[in-house]
């Protein structure tokens, strides 16, 4: 059996080898995958296409994207139709927005509870039918458990508020604390 030195005096290939293309980081490996297998086969001939439209969203941030694939949405097409601009303006927060290009592109978005509404909003003034559905089934969504490191409520005002209510029923205040029930009084027989 060879040492780890004798395998590598053997090796005929470097460690590190040189590329003829300094951009490309697979260049002068051989590479079995293709991260272009995950997306969508309409979208593979836009893949190393320059994106030729610059969507600027609120803040100032800018979010690049093609054209061509934009125009699969109505809105964008009757959009492209009508302008010939490369700048739009979307007046949405980046992230909410590039999930609505997740979605053109990729036919996958955030389940993130919190975004959903907003996701659904946009998703139907650019009428996205399968955005839509998507964000309606996470909102409709049951809610999931908190994981330990989270508290949903505050379990010391819970504490004492309960605390409180008992108190005021054991010891029969006639004048309880605000937010906690008066107690029930015993009709008398008549």
């Amino acid at each position: 059996m060879l040492s780890f030195r004798e395998a590598l005096a053997e090796d005929e290939f470097p460690v590190c080898p040189e590329g003829e293309n300094d951009l490309d980081p697979s260049d002068g490996w051989d590479v079995d995958f293709s991260l272009e297998d995950a997306v969508r086969p309409e979208i593979r001939l836009y893949a190393g296409a320059r994106p030729d439209v610059t969507l600027c969203c609120n803040g100032g941030r800018k979010l690049l994207a093609h054209r061509r694939i934009l125009a699969e949405v109505g809105y964008f097409e009757s959009l492209f139709q009508d302008l010939d601009q490369v700048d739009l303006t979307v007046e949405e927060d980046l992230e909410t927005f590039l999930e609505v290009i997740r979605w053109i592109y990729c036919r996958s978005a955030t389940s993130d509870k919190e975004r959903a509404l907003d996701l659904l909003r946009l998703a139907e003034s650019y009428e996205i039918e399968g955005l839509i559905d998507h964000a309606a089934r996470v909102l409709a969504a049951p809610f999931s458990c908190p994981t330990d490191g989270e508290n949903v409520l505050d379990e010391e005002r819970l504490e004492k508020e309960d605390h409180d209510i008992v108190k005021a029923f054991l010891h029969e205040e006639e004048s309880p604390k605000e937010g906690i029930p008066p107690k029930p009084h015993k009709m008398k027989d008549v």
